[in-house]
C-alpha cells in the first residue's frame, strides 16, 4: 500500500522527521541526469537528439584531467523520460526497499494500481496505461557512458573498453516468460547490469520519499543532487556547485543573465528553504558570470544525513562476508537473458551467447544490440514485424553491423530458426515430358 500522508511536505514543522521508512536510491542515478523536468520539453528534444545527438548528459572532469561522459539516449518511439517517470523509477525503488534487500531478480513489482496510489495517481485504466507505459519509456532509455561507478569493486564500469551502454530493465507482463523460466504471474522487472550490480553493493542513498514526492519536478531534482553531496559533505558548512555544469546535472537550460539564472531556481530554492531542507542559497561570483551556488543544509537535511550514515554502517556491518560480486560472464548471461526476453527465439541461444561475449568486449557492437533490441520491441507492439522477432532482431543487427563496417560472420541458428512457419517449401522441379 501507499504511504499516507496527513500533509503535504511544504506544510510539515521543519524538526518533523518522516514516519515511513526511506526509499533506496540507486547513487548514480542521482548523480546523473536521465529525467526531463517538464514533459513539454520531451518531442522537442526527442527531435533533436535524433538530428544532433542526446540532449541529455554531462561531461565530468577528473583532477587528472580526466573527462568522463554521460549520455542518454532515448527510443524513438518513447522519447525521454520525464516528470511522471521519475517518479514511478523512485516507486519502484520504494517498493524494493519495503520488500528486503537486496531486491530479488526478477522483481515481482506487484500491483498495478498500488504503483498509481504510490505515485499519486488513483488507478483509472486511463492511469494504468500511463505506468505502463512509463515503465516500458524507462526501460528502453539508453545510458552511454565511462562514469558509471562500481562501488563495491572501487572501480568505473567498462573503464578499460571506454565505456558501455546499458538500460536499466526489461518489463514482463502477466502470463510471459521470465528470464529464469518461470511464466509471470504479474508484472516483473528484470533489472540490468551494471545498474543491479550497484543495488546489490549497496551504492544507494536513503531518500524521504513522501516529502520527495511532494515536491515539484525541480525542487526533486535539487534535493536528489545537495543531498547527495550533504551526504560527502565533511568540514565544509556547505556544498558548492559550479552553475554550468549544475545545469547539466538537472538539466535546465542555463541562463546568460544572473537575473534569470535565480528566477529559474529560487522558486524551488524557496520551496526547500520553507521544509527545512536548506538552511540557506547563496550566489557567488561577479554579474556577468561564472557563478557558483553554496547550499547550506537546514534541520531536516542534517537527519537525514544521520539516518543515513547509520543505515550504511549497519549495512556494512552484516555484509562482511558477502560474497564477490557478479563477474565479467554474470554481465554476458545477462545480456544473453535480456535478448531471449525480448525475441523469444531459444533455438538460437548459442549464437545470442556467442554474440553477447563478443558485445561485452566491443562497445559499438554493444551499442548495436542495444538498439536493436529497443526497435524490435517498439515494432513488435506496433504489429509492425510479420514473422518473428528472432528474425527481424538478426536482419537489423546484421544491417547495422555492415553500416558501421562491423565483421559479424552469421551462420544457421541465428536467429533465423523460429522463422521456419512462415516460409514455404520450394516447389518440386516439373517432371520432363515423354
Amino acid at each position: 500500500m501507499a504511504p499516507e500522508r496527513e500533509q503535504r511536505p511544504q506544510e510539515r514543522k521543519n524538526s518533523e522527521l518522516p514516519q515511513n521508512p526511506p526509499a533506496l536510491a540507486e547513487v548514480n542515478l542521482m548523480k546523473h541526469p536521465f529525467f526531463l523536468l517538464s514533459k513539454k520539453d520531451g518531442k522537442r528534444l526527442l527531435k533533436k537528439a535524433l538530428q544532433e545527438g542526446p540532449q541529455i548528459g554531462c561531461c565530468l572532469v577528473e583532477a587528472d584531467g580526466r573527462i568522463r561522459v554521460w549520455e542518454v539516449h532515448p527510443n524513438v518511439k518513447w522519447g525521454y523520460p520525464g516528470p511522471l517517470d521519475k517518479k514511478v523509477f523512485t516507486a519502484v525503488q520504494k517498493l524494493a526497499t519495503e520488500r528486503g534487500w537486496p531486491p530479488p531478480n526478477p522483481f515481482p513489482l506487484g500491483s498495478l494500481r498500488g504503483l498509481c496510489r504510490l505515485v499519486g495517481k488513483s488507478g483509472s485504466g486511463r492511469d494504468i496505461a500511463e505506468l505502463k507505459a512509463s515503465l516500458e519509456r524507462i526501460g528502453v532509455t539508453a545510458i552511454r557512458t565511462d562514469a558509471f561507478y562500481l562501488k563495491e569493486e572501487g572501480r568505473y564500469w567498462k573503464e578499460e573498453e571506454g565505456g558501455g551502454t546499458f538500460t536499466l530493465w526489461s518489463v514482463f507482463w502477466r502470463g510471459e516468460e521470465l528470464p529464469d523460466g518461470r511464466r509471470a504471474e504479474g508484472v516483473y522487472l528484470w533489472f540490468h547490469p551494471p545498474f543491479y550490480w550497484s543495488l546489490l553493493a549497496y551504492y544507494v542513498k536513503p531518500v524521504d520519499f513522501d516529502y520527495y514526492m511532494g515536491l515539484p519536478p525541480l525542487a526533486q531534482r535539487i534535493y536528489e543532487l545537495v543531498g547527495l553531496k550533504f551526504f560527502g559533505r565533511r568540514d565544509s558548512p556547505y556544498v558548492r556547485f559550479e552553475y554550468e555544469e549544475y545545469c547539466r546535472l538537472l538539466p535546465i537550460t542555463p541562463q546568460r543573465h544572473l537575473s534569470l539564472a535565480r528566477r529559474v531556481l529560487d522558486r524551488a530554492h524557496r520551496v526547500l528553504e520553507g521544509t527545512g531542507f536548506l538552511a540557506e542559497v547563496r550566489w557567488e561570483g561577479p554579474r556577468e558570470g561564472p557563478w557558483s551556488l553554496l547550499y547550506f543544509p537546514g534541520p531536516r537535511a542534517e537527519e537525514e544525513v544521520a539516518r543515513a550514515q547509520e543505515r550504511l554502517r549497519r549495512f556494512q556491518e552484516l555484509t562482511q562476508s558477502r560474497e564477490e560480486t557478479l563477474g565479467r560472464e554474470a554481465e554476458i548471461q545477462a545480456l544473453v537473458e535480456t535478448i531471449l526476453s525480448v525475441t523469444e527465439d531459444p533455438h538460437s541461444e548459442g549464437f545470442y551467447r556467442k554474440l553477447a561475449r563478443r558485445a561485452q568486449a566491443e562497445p559499438r557492437l554493444q551499442d548495436l544490440v542495444f538498439r536493436c533490441l529497443s526497435e524490435v520491441k517498439a515494432e513488435w507492439h506496433e504489429g509492425l514485424i510479420r514473422a518473428s522477432k528472432g528474425a527481424a532482431f538478426t536482419d537489423k543487427l546484421k544491417r547495422y553491423c555492415k553500416e558501421c563496417g562491423i565483421d559479424l560472420p552469421l551462420g544457421s541458428g541465428t536467429g533465423t530458426s523460429s522463422t521456419s512457419k512462415g516460409k514455404s517449401k520450394p516447389k518440386p522441379k516439373p517432371r520432363p515430358k515423354s
